[in-house]
């Protein structure tokens, strides 16, 4: 009879626990759809709206404090676990949240946000997305349509040459059509809507609309994979209820088709920052139109600047010296330019010198006028890179246009397009008309060069160049404005108060932003503000060279291809 083989106790323990696991059902694992989930209680930030997590696929993002990043998603029995991590957000340095969407409803969250001086555990509910109710109870595909976001799409189809769609948008259409400009959505913050480059992201996806009567139907600036529930969508288009405002833009024509359609695809692609999407319209080559001429205005003066052309590829800044077109000191209220596109900056200076300057004949290579007479600081007027700008004082302030002498006309133009172009400049001087109040204060230049001529950043690295501006006098100055100045490889320029407080962070070098203050802001003497360039060379912006193509140290220097670190501004003293 044959001898039967036994297994050990131990192993037949082991076999028998691995039948059962191979019969048993595994656990059932829950995954969430994404969403806007508005925190309950106390926010992370102060502010009047609650703050919300946006969670699109893999997406995540912290209305009100933290931009939307690439997060890590999760699904499991309990539900839906995401973490996302910052390295700068509301506050200064990193933050992390994790979160969990519960099983099995998802409709609530619950999870940690910790930074530096910073942990809260959070509760949340999910929301709607707006667009008027209705829509998907899971929050990814909301009323009138819509794509369902909670897996993004995969690009496809056919994708435009250049730069990712969301950098084209930023660029051709919130630049270009002006809808940042410093008294709009750029530091003016019109509508509570921040538009320039590098913010105006965070500022748009997932974020509710601020008109009372858009914020009242629950509608959100945009709405990934919802065009026609998006505001932003509707305000371009004048789509609007009674109570919602204006068309934008507000001046000029509206946007063209193929802007239209371009944020729709953008749009329906579930609002992606990084990358193309696929089969959005390609926007046509940047065509160069000629700025329409200002009228002079009535009853003040106007300066013209009729300069060379440049052909494609060419940079240069001059001066035009003219006589003054009043005889006596004039206050102004308003000054309106008019710039052919191109233009770097352009600034009228006071001439300083003695005698009399060439008149009337541009003077290549005069950077700010100074090798003609020209005190560099004592500008008259000026204006960034912008087809038409206005600078207007608040009532009773104005700025004065000295009678007599000769004024330098000085522009800076780089021709970037693939024609020729004129250097050309139309400036309008409104002043107080007879009858009206007299202003009762008058504006003086802030302009800070105490670091710029010390710049120096090696190939390959970044470099912060750290500057301040000190009241130095016994009387309190009154600031009316702050701004910043670099050039092409300038990343940020950022302004603090004495007191710490952030007052501007501007990532375009081109269009400059400009904080202003009313009621001014009273600096008393010893109080300062601080200020930092970041300055860029061939880490992530195009690598400075020598004529033979050689790596180069950024120094300071006129060029766009040097480098500039100046505060700007305006004051009255008491």
């Amino acid at each position: 009879m044959p001898m039967r083989a036994r297994l050990p106790l131990a192993t037949c323990l082991v076999l028998l626990l691995a039948l059962v696991a191979a019969a048993s059902p595994k656990p059932t694992v829950h995954p969430c759809p994404g969403g806007r989930f508005v925190m309950k209680g106390r926010g992370l930030m102060p502010s009047a709206q609650p703050e919300a997590v946006m969670v699109f696929g893999s997406y995540v993002s912290i209305e009100g404090f933290c931009p939307q990043v690439a997060g890590r998603v999760k699904n499991t029995k309990h539900g839906t676990v995401l973490t996302a991590s910052w390295t700068s957000c509301a506050v200064r340095g990193p933050v992390r949240l994790r979160a969990t969407i519960g099983a099995p409803t998802c409709e609530r969250m619950a999870g940690t946000v910790s930074a530096r001086r910073l942990k809260r555990t959070f509760r949340a509910k999910r929301a709607a997305l707006g667009g008027g109710g209705g829509g998907d109870p899971g929050g990814n595909q909301p009323a009138g349509g819509g794509v369902d976001c909670s897996v993004p799409p995969a690009n496809t189809g056919r994708l435009c040459p250049g730069d990712d769609t969301y950098q084209q948008i930023e660029r051709r259409i919130f630049a270009q059509r002006g809808c940042n400009l410093s008294g709009c959505h750029g530091s003016a913050l019109a509508g509570g809507l921040d538009l320039r480059p590098g913010l105006s992201y965070a500022n748009l996806v997932g974020v509710p609309a601020t008109n009372a009567v858009a914020l009242a139907a629950g509608k959100l600036r945009v709405v990934p994979g919802n065009p026609a529930a998006s505001f932003l969508a509707q305000k371009v288009r004048d789509i609007l209820a009674p109570g919602e405002g204006m068309r934008m833009p507000t001046i000029g024509p509206s946007l063209p088709k193929v802007d239209l359609d371009l944020l729709d695809a953008w749009i329906n692609a579930c609002a992606p920052k990084d990358g193309k999407v696929a089969d959005a319209p390609c926007l046509p080559p940047e065509q160069y139109e000629e700025t329409p001429p200002l009228d002079p205005p009535p009853g003040g003066y106007q300066m013209v600047l009729l300069g060379p052309v440049l052909q494609p590829g060419q940079e240069q800044e001059g001066c035009l010296w003219i006589p003054a077109p009043n005889a006596t000191d004039v206050p102004i209220k308003k000054v309106e330019l008019a710039l052919n596109p191109g233009t770097h900056h352009f600034s009228i200076w006071r001439h300083n010198g003695t005698g009399t300057p060439p008149l009337n004949q541009w003077l290549a290579g005069d950077v700010a006028c100074l090798n003609s007479g020209a005190s560099f600081g004592q500008s008259v007027a000026g204006s960034p890179q912008w087809p038409y700008f206005v600078s207007e004082n608040e009532p009773g302030i104005a700025s004065v246009l000295p009678g007599g002498g000769y004024y330098g006309l000085n522009a800076h133009y780089y021709n970037e397009f693939s024609v020729p172009i004129q250097i050309k400049v139309w400036t309008n001087f409104y002043p107080y008309q007879p009858g009206e109040p007299p202003p009762a204060h008058y504006s003086q230049t802030i302009i800070a060069l105490d670091t710029t001529f010390n710049i120096n950043v090696p190939p390959y690295t970044q470099k912060t160049q750290h500057g301040r501006y000190l009241n130095t006098s016994a009387k309190t100055r009154y600031v009316l404005g702050v701004g910043g100045h670099m050039h092409k490889r300038g990343i940020k320029f950022t302004i603090w108060q004495s007191d710490g407080t952030k007052v501007l962070e501007d990532h375009d070098w081109a269009h400059p932003s400009f904080k202003g203050y009313w009621p001014p802001y009273a600096m008393k003497p010893g109080d300062f503000f601080d200020y930092e360039c970041w300055h860029d060379n061939g880490v992530t912006r195009p690598l400075r060279t020598d004529a033979y193509g050689h790596p180069k140290t950024i120094t300071f220097g006129v060029s766009a291809e040097d480098e500039m670190c100046i505060l700007t501004g305006s004051y009255y003293d008491d």
